[in-house]
């Protein structure tokens, strides 16, 4: 395996450092996908000079960043996808890129374990054939992986963890953001979640009441379209909450 995305707002280098720190394996080709840009990121890139930055105008949202993962290298058979707020224990990447390159052609979904399935999870060319792309309408986040865990059930697949026990990585703490930000992520919520009712017809996030997407036989289980006036309500309250003076604040 020979690359790693990390999608960002870019809200704390230092959660950034900890984690470009923390590698001690050689993956040729590491990406940042900067989709916050509060900071600029060139002073952090000018201390880490093997890794990529891709600076975004827009804020492509989870799903949208972890897709990107195949359109800016789709000659890899894999790809390591973590969390900014991650920190790899020694040992822990030169494992997870045995595994991948062992796995990546199996109809599996690959994560870390059942503690981390998407803090940080091996993504594949197989999974995209078999299972499809992350639903992209889960924004900027939430859901997107409760999404892709049905979709892989639904599909007759299965999950392979890389790692039998836990806490093989280091997560850093969540954002609190005072009234702003917690107000934004319960909007987002509610957006997501009813957006997974309607797709999947369930109030539980582990099952599906229904067997297609939106009860549509006709559709597999790789579908789903961009809703753009979802996504331009759901901006928003992405917008008011970027246009905060002080849009985080950490624990």
């Amino acid at each position: 395996m020979n690359a790693l995305i990390v999608p960002t707002t870019g809200l704390d280098v230092t959660i950034l450092t900890r984690l470009a720190e923390s590698i001690d394996y050689p993956i040729p080709h590491k990406v940042i996908i900067n989709n916050g840009r509060w900071y600029d990121l060139d002073q952090w890139g000018a201390k880490f000079t093997d890794w990529k930055i891709l600076e975004r105008p827009d804020n492509l949202g989870c799903a949208g960043s972890w897709n990107l993962a195949a359109e800016i290298m789709p000659h890899e058979k894999a790809w390591l996808i973590c969390n900014d707020d991650i920190a790899f224990k020694p040992g822990v990447l030169e494992t997870l890129c045995a595994f991948a390159d062992e796995n990546c052609e199996g109809h599996d979904a690959l994560r870390l374990n059942e503690s981390y399935p998407y803090y940080c999870f091996i993504h594949t060319q197989k999974n995209i054939e078999d299972f499809g792309t992350f639903d992209a309408n889960f924004w900027p986040a939430y859901y997107e992986d409760c999404d892709y865990n049905v979709r892989v059930r639904l599909a007759g697949g299965t999950f392979k963890n890389c790692y039998p026990g836990q806490n093989q990585v280091i997560h850093g703490k969540p954002r609190t953001g005072g009234m702003d930000y917690n107000a934004m992520l319960q909007g987002m919520g509610l957006f997501n979640r009813h957006y997974w009712m309607q797709k999947w017809g369930s109030m539980n996030l582990e099952t599906a009441s229904y067997l297609w997407p939106f009860n549509l036989a006709e559709r597999d289980h790789h579908f789903w379209k961009l809703d753009q006036m979802r996504r331009d309500k759901m901006h928003v309250l992405w917008d008011e909450f970027m246009a905060t003076k002080n849009p985080s604040i950490y624990d």
